[in-house]
């Protein structure tokens, strides 16, 4: 099977649409010192485009191979799954620029500890149910919709956990612990996957069905960060 569609579209629109979304937390929840510099606001942009270059070397060891898959091979699904990456990574990022700080040290130390734990749960979530390969092999849609979904979900659910004002390193990796919530998201997308996921009986899913559980798992994320409540200082 062959998921349709531009596959160039959603790897062109990802980057701007994320750096956006980060514009926005650094004018509304960052530092105050940040919020009223436009010097700083925009170097802390360019440290989160700067964030994504090693993010997306990364991808291959997770099985995405982002030029290969969506340029050479015309899969629109790894596309999807891509975006997915781009912006669940820049979210975990966000998040380490929420709240006060005395500088970019302690935002790249808690924006680390959000990235740490976005890539465990994806690596764990491949470990446990391959949703990557059902993407750039099976070229399932349904399947790169779900786990783009999930991407997304874990890096807000990961920004979260490193959100707030800065007291020390091991305070902040203590507080790091409210985004344990990553761990039941990763048992859920497996299930979920392992149920929905291709098999010789079904070789792709349902595309709306799969965006209808990403819309879930976001939806999911935002239920937690909301219950947890704002950050000290924000």
């Amino acid at each position: 099977a062959r998921a349709a569609g531009r596959p160039w579209v959603s790897l062109a629109l990802a980057p701007p649409v994320a750096v956006l979304g980060l514009w926005a937390v650094l004018a509304t929840l960052a530092s105050w010192d940040v919020r009223d510099s436009a010097q700083y606001t925009v170097f802390y942009l360019a440290m989160g485009v700067a964030w994504l270059l090693p993010v997306t070397a990364l991808l291959p060891l997770l099985g995405l191979h982002p030029r290969d898959d969506i340029l050479d091979r015309a899969n629109a699904a790894a596309g999807w799954v891509t975006a997915g990456a781009i912006a669940g990574s820049m979210a975990a990022f966000a998040g380490g620029n929420i709240g006060d700080g005395p500088g970019w040290w302690c935002v790249v130390f808690a924006a680390g500890l959000a990235q740490g734990a976005w890539l465990a749960a994806w690596g764990a979530l491949e470990l446990l149910a391959r949703p990557t390969e059902h993407t750039t092999i099976d070229r399932d849609p349904a399947a790169a919709l779900r786990l783009a979904g999930f991407l997304v979900a874990a890096g807000l659910v990961a920004g979260r956990g490193a959100a707030g004002d800065w007291v020390t390193a091991v305070d902040t990796v203590v507080d790091f612990a409210s985004a344990w919530p990553l761990l039941p998201m990763v048992v859920v997308a497996a299930g979920v996957e392992r149920a929905f996921g291709p098999s010789p009986a079904r070789p792709t899913g349902d595309p709306l069905l799969g965006g209808a559980v990403a819309i879930a798992y976001v939806a999911l994320a935002g239920l937690v960060v909301g219950a947890l409540g704002s950050p000290s200082g924000t």
